[in-house]
């Protein structure tokens, strides 16, 4: 896999040497997860990337999974309520009525 494969964010996170034997060195069973096309054991980058995007549309096939979960606010202490007070330039709703959590919508 050459570096022009990856895309340019990733590139910005990530820093890839083309010599990784120190790294393999110094981290025990790193090379048993590395890619082949990095000196590793652990498969194809394509395989892998196959692998998970299978995985992860079948995870999500049937909607997001955390959509049910909400926040009791009921059981937030006083103490824990209207962080937002601190920020002179906040709405004072701006977190809800009570409490530090904004709903979001999932597909943000």
């Amino acid at each position: 896999m050459q570096t022009a494969d990856i895309c340019p964010l990733v590139m910005v996170i990530l820093r890839v040497k083309s010599d990784m034997s120190k790294a393999f060195k110094k981290i025990s069973g790193l090379k048993d997860v590395m890619p082949t096309e990095y000196g590793g054991h652990g498969g194809p980058v394509q395989s892998a990337i196959d692998s998970w995007s299978a995985e992860f549309k079948e995870f999500y096939s049937n909607g997001y999974p955390l959509a049910s979960i909400q926040v009791d606010e009921t059981k937030r202490p006083a103490s824990a309520r209207n962080y937002m007070k601190e920020y002179k330039d906040a709405e004072p709703t701006m977190m809800g009525n009570a409490g530090t959590f904004v709903k979001l919508d999932p597909g943000d």
